[in-house]
């Protein structure tokens, strides 16, 4: 089982503890990042010269930032309102500003389109590498710490944790792990506004060798809020083909339908993950030959919502 912390610093000790003071850190892209750990561990290694820190990361989201007087005006309480919750990676800004220390670098392979112009450290350490091949460059630089952000779920006394949106090369190097061609440290940090997404990503706790787990390191993810959770999952329903829409009240096999059952799966989880109402019934996909399979029991009245405003948008239900 995983040690249990709630203080950044402390798990920060703990890894430095376990695996020494070469630490190679991979962050998972975008939204997978534990930033709480990850600050920790840059203020740690900031700290202590002797500590020779390297990130390997991707997409490092930033809050946007007004370079004058007019747009610190215009824009400013928009993005304190939408994104004020949402905590800074200590290492972007001495990134931007070329100011790292000597014991500290950050490796990237996946750039936001114009964000590290002028900064000649990114660009110099930047790895250009196709996503299906990015594990295996990291592996090759000798991965021992990967830290992720997770969601949490607990039954019956068992506690899992999902990757979430963040599956991608963390699956990867687990596998990689099992077969015995890598050795690292999974730490988690655990936070509320992550859907647990089922599949291969819903992982047992003895996965991890730590996990940080506190009120106090809650955070809301970074995007801005939506105004209503139905419209906007009913928003990728309405891309999909109408045919691929299969009736609550039966089972039917049709095209597409995995896809609308992932969208009212997010839906179902929303729901639970708010606390505002518990899903009365639970979306499971069944692959049976080549042909999905939509099961549902009974359905929320968030979802009959959903699928009203669909069949409404096309002035028909969808076939029997």
């Amino acid at each position: 089982m995983p040690k249990l912390f709630s203080d950044p610093d402390a798990i920060a000790e703990d890894i430095i503890r376990d695996v020494g003071t070469n630490l190679v850190v991979g962050l998972p892209l975008g939204l997978g990042k534990a930033n709480h750990i990850i600050n920790a561990l840059y203020a740690r290694a900031a700290a202590d010269r002797a500590i020779n820190l390297t990130f390997f990361s991707a997409l490092t989201l930033e809050k946007p930032k007004p370079a004058s007087l007019l747009e610190r005006r215009f824009i400013g309480p928009v993005i304190d309102r939408l994104f004020a919750g949402y905590p800074d990676l200590a290492y972007a800004g001495p990134l931007h500003a070329g100011a790292l220390p000597p014991n500290i670098k950050v490796i990237e392979f996946f750039f936001l389109a114009g964000k590290w112009m002028h900064v000649p450290f990114a660009q110099q350490h930047y790895i250009s590498a196709n996503y299906t091949h990015a594990s295996s460059y990291i592996l090759a630089r000798g991965l021992n710490v990967v830290t992720q952000l997770v969601a949490k779920r607990v039954a019956d006394g068992v506690t899992r944790y999902s990757l979430a949106c963040n599956t991608d090369t963390t699956l990867d190097i687990l596998r990689a792990r099992a077969q015995g061609r890598a050795s690292f440290k999974l730490v988690a940090q655990v936070n509320s506004e992550l859907p647990f997404m089922p599949g291969l990503g819903d992982l047992p706790a003895d996965e991890f060798s730590a996990v940080l787990d506190s009120p106090e390191t809650d955070f809301p993810l970074f995007a801005p809020p939506a105004p209503d959770k139905t419209y906007r999952i009913c928003s990728g329903l309405l891309m999909m083909p109408f045919e691929a829409i299969t009736p609550f009240s039966s089972i039917k096999k049709a095209k597409g339908v995995a896809k609308a059952s992932y969208f009212l799966e997010m839906l179902n989880l929303s729901c639970a993950r708010t606390g505002k109402r518990a899903p009365a019934s639970a979306l499971h996909v069944r692959v049976a030959s080549r042909s999905p399979l939509l099961t549902t029991r009974t359905c929320s009245a968030d979802m009959r919502r959903v699928y009203h405003m669909v069949v409404r948008s096309h002035g028909r239900a969808p076939p029997s």
